[in-house]
Order: structure tokens, then sequence, then C-alpha cells
């Protein structure tokens, strides 16, 4: 069902990207739940264009 709803495990690469892009965020704002909410909209972001390489693939 994951796989083919477009989910995966994280890898290592992506977990050191999250953890820069929510260190980067943290810097620019001081509210832990918005900074929660950013992380959970980029990570639909990123799902959404790995589904659109596949489609477009």
């Amino acid at each position: 069902m994951q796989a083919l709803l477009g989910y995966r495990r994280a890898s290592n690469s992506d977990l050191l990207s999250l953890e820069q892009w929510l260190t980067e965020r943290a810097l620019e704002h001081n509210q832990p739940l918005l900074l929660f909410h950013m992380a959970c909209e980029h990570l639909k972001q990123s799902l959404y264009n790995f589904t659109d390489d596949l489609i477009e693939w």
C-alpha cells in the first residue's frame, strides 16, 4: 500500500536534508508548532515532486 501511494522509508540523505531545511527555518521562526506544520508541508511537496517525476518517466 505504501508503494502504491508513493511513500518510502526516509534515507539518511533525506533525514540530513530535512534537518538542514528545519535548521534554516528555525533561524527564521521561533515557533515550534509553525516549524512542524512547515516541515509537514515541505515533506508533502517533496512527495508530490517525486511522484510527478515518476509519472513523467
